[in-house]
């Protein structure tokens, strides 16, 4: 009798998956110790396997996809320009524009929109002025020192989520993870400051003695 444990229709199915990540692992460390690796992935198995994944996934060159990883606390995203590329190949629209709301600049606020070979136009969520400043994204000095390209990089993220969610993956862009980084709220003060025993007193006060004293005593 064989020792050999017949293989079920779950271990068969398991094989290529288990191939698979042995094969994206691999190739992670490879390029994680690669001097010639982009910077993001250099020295960081998690960021080299993050970005064979995804290249794995879009169908796109590992040095490609790894150039246009934003890596932010932990968190991944796509640039700005790779992102509205992954839009721009959906193939979904024959035309994707940037819209200025005023007809002239970003000031008060950029829309894009997309037009279907139908002729139907698909309009993506405007960012304006007051939307960047009630969420906090102005906390990024970016908004200040190059507020048209991060007024487009936003309205181009909305559009994506909006309409071709699949084709970027479902991930954010590296200027909406900085601008979550710059918008977290501070620890609160209760947590990081000691707190003041209500029933300790000055000693340095000569009236301290008696702060808790009764009336019958003598001392006081």
């Amino acid at each position: 009798m064989s020792n050999e444990i017949a293989p079920t229709q779950e271990t068969q199915a398991l094989s290529p998956y288990v191939a698979e990540q042995r094969a994206l692992y691999q190739l992670a460390k490879a390029f994680s110790t690669d001097k010639q690796a982009p910077r993001a992935m250099k020295d960081s198995f998690y960021a080299c396997y993050a970005a064979a994944e995804m290249a794995k996934r879009l169908n796109a060159p590992l040095a490609t996809v790894g150039n246009n990883m934003v890596f932010v606390s932990g968190n991944f995203g796509w640039s700005g320009q790779f992102y509205a590329s992954l839009v721009y190949q959906s193939k979904k629209w024959t035309e994707v524009n940037y819209v200025y709301l005023n007809g002239k600049d970003y000031k008060d606020g950029v829309q894009v929109e997309g037009i279907r070979p139908n002729g139907r136009i698909d309009y993506g969520t405007p960012v304006t002025p007051e939307m960047v400043k009630g969420e906090g994204w102005d906390r990024n000095p970016k908004w200040k020192t190059m507020p048209d390209l991060m007024y487009k990089y936003r309205a181009m993220s909305f559009f994506g989520k909006t309409y071709c969610p699949e084709a970027t993956m479902g991930l954010q862009t590296g200027e909406e993870l900085q601008d979550m980084e710059a918008t977290a709220k501070p620890e609160p003060s209760w947590k990081s400051k000691p707190q003041m025993n209500a029933d300790v007193v000055d000693v340095s006060d000569p009236e301290a003695d008696c702060a808790g004293a009764t009336a019958f005593d003598p001392n006081c």
